[in-house]
């Protein structure tokens, strides 16, 4: 069942790519919106499986609320980008296109992380080779910003991020030999945060080069970080569901979590509009 969660785990975030390229052509958008069902369908299946099979309750609890943060993230998903198919020019479109995907990317890690063994650096590598994969839709849609970076400032990061590319491989060959699985696990890690931060920086830059063309328009930057929001929705979301999941019955430290969780994310979120407000005046 563990190998059959990580698998289908795999094609819900293959089909959430897909989705999130598929705004482009509305035609294929249902379609791949059908198989995207399907896909969380089969996930939520064998998820449910092996909830029933674990006597721990705490995990099971974490079990049944990662499963529903899949579906509630990729319904949100398949929302957005039919939002974005029908007006994809709309403000800062494509980037919260991204961030849904995004979402569907970190909720299913979140799951594998409770329902996978605690085989050495196999959660590791689930992990970075999915958030890998959610960063290629940066690279298909070049026409909109990324972030904030300049261009020096998007080499600046390249650089940084292929030196740390390379010590993080190095780690991994080296720690594989030595059956250090705990380091093992950090550089891979590692690995995956400096590709999609390559990846990320690439992607920002390739885009300033478009705009510095004679022909392009100049742009503006956007009030607040897209990213940021996106995040605090899911996490905020995700804490509420296990507040008011009464079937659940959440204990003290599950509460206390939740609405640290909240807080948190609410106090980020009136900073940033906070900062928008003063840039505005």
């Amino acid at each position: 069942l563990q190998t059959e969660i990580a698998e289908r785990a795999e094609r819900v975030n293959t089909v959430a790519t897909d989705v999130t390229t598929s705004v482009q052509a509305p035609v294929k958008l249902a379609s791949w919106a059908r198989r995207l069902d399907g896909a969380v369908t089969g996930l939520v299946t064998s998820g449910v499986d092996v909830a029933r099979q674990t006597k721990d309750s705490e995990v099971q609890n974490k079990m049944v609320i990662s499963l529903k943060n899949v579906t509630v993230v990729s319904s949100r998903l398949l929302t957005t980008a039919k939002s974005v198919s029908v007006d994809p020019n709309s403000p800062n479109a494509y980037n919260r296109l991204t961030g849904a995907a995004r979402a569907v990317t970190e909720s299913i890690n979140n799951l594998v992380d409770v329902c996978t063994s605690a085989a050495p650096g196999q959660k590791d590598c689930d992990n970075t080779i999915r958030s890998i994969e959610s960063m290629r839709p940066l690279l298909d849609q070049l026409s909109q910003p990324v972030n904030s970076y300049t261009y020096f400032e998007c080499l600046d990061k390249v650089t940084d991020s292929s030196k740390a590319l390379g010590n993080g491989m190095t780690g991994i060959a080296n720690h594989a030999r030595s059956s250090q699985y705990e380091q093992f696990g950090e550089s891979v890690r590692s690995v995956g945060q400096s590709v999609c931060s390559l990846v990320e920086a690439a992607a920002q830059a390739a885009y300033l080069v478009g705009v510095a063309q004679p022909g392009s328009k100049a742009g503006t930057a956007g009030l607040v970080d897209q990213s940021l929001f996106c995040r605090a929705l899911t996490d905020i979301t995700t804490a509420c569901s296990v507040l008011c999941d009464s079937n659940a019955a959440p204990g003290r430290t599950e509460v206390m979590g939740a609405a640290k969780e909240i807080a948190k994310h609410t106090s980020a979120l009136c900073n940033a509009c906070r900062v928008a407000s003063c840039n505005t005046t």
